[in-house]
């Protein structure tokens, strides 16, 4: 037998075997990655519905605002940091929530973290360690804001973990820090906002939810207008304002609610344009305003679990409803709050509602009843009921100024504890229902 190998076993064959099973199979593999390269496209388009903003400038923050609008909505992230973030007449961010899916939600969230900073006027104040801050104060008209946002119907928006620090330059123009107008569901949360003429959040022809904020108007504590060298009081300020559909003149609201049967401890309202509100405003605590809660307009709210606190030396009331001369609020329902610190708790000008189940203590006054006009009789005072607030350390129940509504035909009140006769028939409201506690908008989680 030869020694030699036949041409099948020479190491070239071998060689030539093993090159064709490696392109056998990569050529498999790339079958594989097309194959599942085909699936996924069959699954339809991949779109990013989340985005951290490069800085929390305005430019940074709108670009990626408009990202995730243009996707339908999602969730945008703004990264820790002091930053400039001045007002201006269309707000330093501008959001139109038309281009959401229908449903969808938008939200900008901050950080669950926290800092000790200082506001723009100097006080120093525990907030989330995102700070938007305005260096340049308003100057122009029509009001200028932070966030100015626009809604559509079914379309939303969540505003988290912010601290937005407004500066007051002149009480003669108008600023807000946050700004809404038929905005058809929205949250704003755990978040510190501080100082402004008009509002630090204005609610505008919307309906949603405002929870957990620390709401302030440090400014009145420094301010110096023009011509002056030293501080004096400042006269504006409010926390909350809840304003209705002020566009057809008195007496022709598309929003006014003729009963208040049909919205009482409701937040959606059968057959009732969501532009009339309501607006919740719960576990929040309110220092230095002018009113920490405010309407008008038909502009109506609930206010429940919140803290009010550090009055002005003005004395205006804590929770104030606008009387017809304003055209109206359309009322209110305040339960389960914590009144303290001087200033009367309310002043009623107009609407009804419910107050109950309140703790107050150290005012002068539990409130102001009044008929402020003139304008439309059915913006009066009415279908007002007042019962089981526990008072301590109160000085005067009622303030009943002319025209005043009348009891036991507009307002309804119990005993107060034996303080005052109590009138016919006695409260609480009959059929009355609290909406649910907590919200359930509260249940959100953070993207």
């Amino acid at each position: 037998m030869s020694g030699k190998l036949k041409g099948s076993q020479k190491p070239e064959f071998y060689l030539g075997i093993l090159v064709l099973f490696l392109v056998v199979g990569l050529l498999n593999i790339c079958f594989a990655v097309l194959y599942q390269k085909i699936v996924l496209i069959n699954e339809g388009t991949i779109s990013v519905s989340k985005i951290t903003a490069k800085s929390g400038s305005p430019a940074d923050i709108q670009a990626a605002v408009n990202t995730i609008s243009a996707v339908g909505g999602g969730t945008v992230y703004i990264p820790e940091g002091d930053w400039r973030c001045d007002q201006t007449p269309g707000g330093a961010v501008n959001i139109d929530l038309s281009s959401l899916a229908d449903g969808a939600w938008l939200n900008i969230i901050g950080s669950t973290n926290t800092t000790v900073a200082a506001t723009n006027s100097g006080q120093f104040r525990q907030m989330p360690a995102v700070i938007l801050r305005s260096s340049v104060g308003n100057s122009a008209s029509p009001i200028v804001a932070t966030f100015r946002i626009y809604g559509a119907p079914n379309k939303h928006i969540r505003i988290s973990g912010l601290a937005v620090l407004g500066k007051v330059i002149s009480e003669s123009c108008e600023n807000t820090d946050i700004y809404l107008k038929s905005v058809d569901g929205f949250r704003i949360d755990h978040c510190f906002i501080d100082s402004s003429t008009e509002a630090d959040i204005l609610a505008h022809m919307s309906k949603g939810l405002i929870d957990h904020c620390n709401i302030d108007q440090t400014y009145s504590l420094n301010y110096i207008p023009p011509g002056r060298t030293t501080p004096i009081e400042a006269s504006w300020g409010y926390g909350i304002f809840v304003a209705g559909d002020q566009n057809t003149g008195f007496g022709g609201y598309a929003t006014w609610v003729p009963s208040l049967d049909t919205i009482l401890g409701k937040y959606d309202w059968t057959g009732i344009p969501y532009t009339a509100g309501p607006v919740y405003i719960e576990d929040n605590v309110f220092n230095h305003c002018r009113h920490a809660i405010t309407s008008s307009q038909y502009g109506y709210y609930v206010t429940r679990h919140n803290l009010f606190q550090t009055a002005r030396s003005d004395g205006t009331p804590y929770i104030d409803v606008h009387g017809s001369g304003f055209a109206a609020g359309r009322g209110l329902e305040a339960y389960d709050n914590e009144i303290t610190g001087g200033c009367p708790g309310f002043n009623i000008r107009g609407g009804g509602g419910v107050i109950f189940n309140n703790n107050i203590h150290d005012i002068n006054l539990f409130s102001f009843l009044w008929n402020e006009g003139p304008g439309p009789v059915q913006e009066y005072v009415h279908d007002l009921w007042i019962w089981n607030n526990t008072l301590t350390n109160v000085g005067t129940i009622f303030n009943l100024e002319n025209p005043s509504p009348v009891a036991g035909v507009d307002y309804f009140n119990d005993n107060f504890q034996g303080r005052i006769t109590p009138t016919n028939p006695a409260p609480p409201r009959p059929g009355y229902i609290p909406y649910q506690y907590p919200h359930p908008l509260t249940l959100q989680q953070t993207p």
